[in-house]
């Protein structure tokens, strides 16, 4: 997937928000369908969907991405701010990372590229989490 969303419109759309935003602290999460999804056909995530995370000084913000345009989708994005916020773990596969957020009633997963096509910021953005965070 190529990815031609700037840190740039997620500093916009953050400051747009009243959300904090730091510089190299975003980075591109892919969500996989669930099998289960898949088999039931019961609503939620039939294709696999992109999503920006920023991890600001306020929290955590989740953009889900535009599968179509690959902008923010406005609508579903939230803040997972830091007081419900219980663990971050990265594990660490061969070419991404297994990203989970845990609080004490949502756990969000998602697979985290160590480069993502046309993102250079999340690059930079990742090295810096993973320093913090590891």
């Amino acid at each position: 997937q190529y990815i031609m969303l700037k840190e740039k419109n997620i500093e916009e759309f953050l400051t747009k928000k009243g959300w904090n935003f730091s510089n190299n602290k975003s980075i591109v999460g892919v969500i996989m369908p669930s099998k289960i999804d898949l088999f039931f056909g019961t609503g939620g995530i039939f294709t696999t969907k992109y999503i920006a995370l920023h991890f600001g000084e306020d929290g955590i913000a989740v953009m889900p991405l535009n599968n179509l345009t690959g902008k923010i989708e406005s609508k579903s994005s939230f803040l997972i701010t830091n007081n419900r916020i219980k663990s971050i773990i990265f594990k660490k596969n061969f070419l991404s990372y297994q990203l989970v957020i845990s609080g004490e009633n949502f756990e969000l997963k998602c697979r985290v590229n160590k480069i993502t096509i046309a993102a250079s910021w999340h690059k930079k953005g990742l090295a810096n989490i993973l320093e913090q965070y590891n």
